[in-house]
């Protein structure tokens, strides 16, 4: 899966959107976990300044059946 995020300057999940997805009741559960997590804090302007910032988030699945 290939999912684009912006991130505030905390690197909280402002939103996200799948750029390439799986199926689509799959791709809506990773996207509602997606936006709990917190990612470190985005690009440092200055030593005490942080920038909102939108980055691609790669996940790979393997699923195995047993």
């Amino acid at each position: 899966m290939l999912i684009e995020l912006d991130l505030d300057a905390q690197g909280r999940v402002r939103w996200s959107k799948i750029r390439k997805g799986l199926e689509a009741q799959f791709d809506r559960e990773v996207l509602a976990a997606i936006r709990r997590w917190t990612f470190e804090a985005p690009r440092k302007i200055a030593p005490d300044q942080q920038i909102a910032s939108v980055r691609l988030l790669r996940l790979r699945f393997d699923l195995a059946l047993d």
